[in-house]
């Protein structure tokens, strides 16, 4: 289906978590960052416990959005069909 529509619009693929290997096989692209970086969600433990997180700011940049046209290369692979692969990753609770 995202073959079909990119012959005309945008398409961009979501997956949920960065250890599905098989959807970036079958598109023909590498694994990009997850999206859960960009945004500094994601810490390994130890420094997820000394984080002071700054509410505010994390507030205004959830309230901005993602713009895709705007992201870094790092997080979206592209196929040769011009289909977008973005990865969410994993968010710790």
């Amino acid at each position: 289906m995202a073959r079909i529509l990119s012959e005309n619009f945008k398409v961009y693929l979501i997956g949920s978590g960065e250890s599905n290997i098989l959807l970036p096989a079958y598109m023909g692209v590498s694994l990009p960052k997850p999206l859960v970086e960009y945004v500094g969600g994601k810490r390994d433990e130890e420094e997820f416990g000394r984080m002071k997180p700054n509410i505010t700011k994390a507030l205004a940049k959830a309230k901005e959005g993602i713009r895709l046209d705007l992201l870094p290369s790092d997080y979206i692979s592209t196929s040769k069909e011009g289909i977008g692969l973005i990865v969410i990753g994993k968010v710790r609770e």
